[in-house]
């Protein structure tokens, strides 16, 4: 069967990679629009879904994987910064608070959903000096990262401590996605899944750095 991700993404494409898996990538473009009302869990999984359906139309017997992920701020939805100085003020909010990651992976086949389940991961940040906000968005990583950080990069020493899954904080939760990818046909090998559940603990572990 056919393995498409449902994204520009690098990040997703990295982690996916890490299942040793042979799949095609596939931009789905859509627009991303926060509807009125709208909650950061009912967001994430409308917006994967909507990924899932414009990229299987295209691709007939395909299984397709979507994910979308927010920033949950006390039921406030927190994207991708619009430029350095909305970087800033997101950092700004986020310092010496917890925040929650929110994210939705869907596995889809000719418009039919197989799976859909949403994750949380819960993140507590350090209280973080005007100085080192400004320097961290002169680097750029903040700028195409939900919440304005990239835990694994240089925004990784933001942060006081993790509650759940990294990988789904960097883009994809590997371990219920590899549940859902067997359950479709898609075998992953046994030490492939004893290695990410072995990092997700040591890396998890590693906060404050």
């Amino acid at each position: 069967m056919k393995l498409i991700l449902a994204s520009k993404s690098p990040q997703k494409k990295s982690l996916l990679n890490k299942l040793g898996l042979v799949f095609n990538v596939e931009d789905p473009d859509i627009e991303e629009k926060v509807n009125k009302g709208e909650n950061p869990e009912n967001y994430v999984r409308r917006m994967a879904l909507e990924k899932a359906q414009k990229v299987s139309k295209t691709n007939k017997g395909a299984l397709i994987v979507a994910h979308d992920m927010v920033i949950d701020l006390d039921g406030d939805i927190i994207g991708k910064p619009k430029d350095s100085k909305d970087a800033e003020k997101v950092l700004k909010k986020l310092s010496g608070r917890a925040h929650e990651v929110v994210s939705s992976v869907v596995l889809m086949i000719d418009g039919e959903p197989k799976y859909q389940g949403a994750q949380r991961t819960s993140i507590k940040f350090k209280k973080l000096t005007p100085k080192q906000i400004k320097d961290y968005v002169a680097t750029e990583e903040p700028l195409d990262k939900a919440g304005a950080y990239a835990i694994q990069g240089d925004g990784g020493m933001f942060v006081e401590s993790i509650e759940g899954s990294y990988f789904n904080i960097v883009g994809l939760p590997l371990n219920p996605l590899v549940r859902a990818l067997q359950k479709e046909g898609v075998e992953v090998d046994d030490s492939v899944k004893q290695t990410i559940e072995m990092q997700e603990e040591s890396i998890s572990g590693s906060f404050p750095r």
